[in-house]
């Protein structure tokens, strides 16, 4: 059975959107999802799941919209999406400054060519990014809250939904999801 990842957006964060991640572990177990673990505050759900054909993303949205009234973006990422994901990266990150700087913003699905290109236009000269994907990678000048590249622009520009995680998150992601 495949594990998944669940990442959501915008909960716990500055006193908003107040989910226990004990609770959320409950939960989805209650709604037929197995082995849920999360990791940190951020929301990281860890879950097997049975049925190949069900919308994952719109389930757990409909679990968390039911149960605490939030519209909460989910993105879901299978254990084999993590790992290429990890592997994959672009920009260096064996110093511990360079990971501080890099991250990964999981997109909801595939945006159009049209859309990317208008992305490619927004460049910033101290800031980079690389799509792969659903995924983009990128490298800020300093911490990602002085970032021009948010998951507002992104939205914006691509059409799509997106959530973002340090790379240290990513590295503790993959290591989790390998292990299970």
């Amino acid at each position: 059975m495949p594990k998944y990842i669940a990442l959501l957006r915008g909960i716990n964060v500055g006193g908003h959107k107040r989910i226990i991640m004990k609770d959320l572990v409950t939960l989805f177990s209650n709604h037929g999802l197995t082995d849920v673990s999360t990791y940190i505050q951020s929301g990281n759900i860890f879950f097997n799941v049975d049925e190949k054909q069900i919308d994952l993303p719109q389930l757990i949205h409909n679990i968390i919209q039911e149960a605490y009234g939030y519209d909460v973006p989910v993105i879901i990422r299978s254990r084999k999406e993590i790992s290429k994901i990890f592997k994959n990266n672009p920009y260096p990150t064996s110093e511990q400054n360079d990971l501080a700087r890099c991250h990964i913003t999981f997109l909801s699905e595939n945006p159009s060519e049209e859309k990317i290109n208008r992305l490619n236009e927004y460049a910033l000269e101290n800031e980079h990014f690389t799509l792969m994907d659903k995924d983009i990678y990128l490298q800020t000048e300093g911490s990602y809250s002085q970032s021009k590249m948010t998951n507002k622009l992104f939205e914006s520009k691509l059409k799509v939904r997106a959530t973002t995680r340090n790379w240290k998150t990513m590295i503790k992601l993959h290591e989790l999801s390998s292990n299970n």
